[in-house]
């Protein structure tokens, strides 16, 4: 592909807005660097077609065969790639209720409910943090699991990222974690308001229903 040089400094300045503002290269370094650039630009260009042509297989798959995956696309700021994710990592929420779970409060066996549901889907993503202790001595800065499905804990992590982009509640619990964080404040906000997610996700599966705003 050969673009005039008005097309490639257009083009340039979207993709590369700080190659147009570099100083001007010697006249032998000129040719070379350009076809690095048009091959780059022609690389990235065949990228996005590929991501819009698997994002139509995964919408034709979906449509009209799993609706569950259509009721966590509704949750703003998720979208339909993501949701098919979670919804594919986590399966059938079935599995999750069995065996009884010992409550040691009653000194019995209980069946499980949607909020042990809950805490076992978040420890299968790794978003939990296990007690890091010596003795008496207990770590204040405890370290995320990260054990499990690395897929499912990215692809929470990502919708966590847009919900508090589009959803108040959300967007305050980020906030109030980012405040309260000492370091990785960022981070540890994020992956915070994921472990957060998890509950209205399950919900919504559990429930086989679209989000509402009364979710949160």
């Amino acid at each position: 592909m050969i673009l005039s040089f008005s097309t490639r400094k257009s083009v340039l300045f979207i993709r590369f807005p700080l190659a147009v503002e570099s100083f001007s290269l010697s006249e032998p370094l000129a040719t070379p660097i350009q076809r690095v650039l048009d091959a780059t630009l022609q690389h990235i260009t065949a990228l996005e077609t590929l991501i819009q042509q698997v994002e139509q297989w995964i919408a034709a798959e979906v449509e009209g065969r799993h609706p569950e995956i259509h009721n966590l696309a509704t949750v703003p700021g998720v979208g339909l790639i993501l949701a098919a994710s979670i919804a594919a990592e986590i399966g059938g929420l079935e599995r999750f209720f069995t065996p009884q779970k010992w409550d040691p409060h009653h000194k019995r066996w209980r069946s499980k409910n949607l909020r042990d549901v809950e805490d076992a889907v978040a420890k299968m993503a790794g978003l939990w943090w296990p007690r890091s202790d010596s003795g008496d001595f207990q770590s204040e800065d405890r370290h995320m699991a990260k054990t499990g499905n690395r897929y499912l804990r990215y692809a929470l992590i990502q919708a966590a990222n847009g919900m508090r982009r589009h959803i108040p509640a959300y967007a305050q619990f980020y906030a109030l974690k980012y405040r309260q964080a000492a370091k990785h404040k960022h981070k540890r906000a994020l992956v915070l308001t994921a472990r957060k997610s998890v509950g209205l996700f399950v919900g919504l599966l559990h429930r086989n229903e679209a989000f509402r705003h009364q979710e949160v």
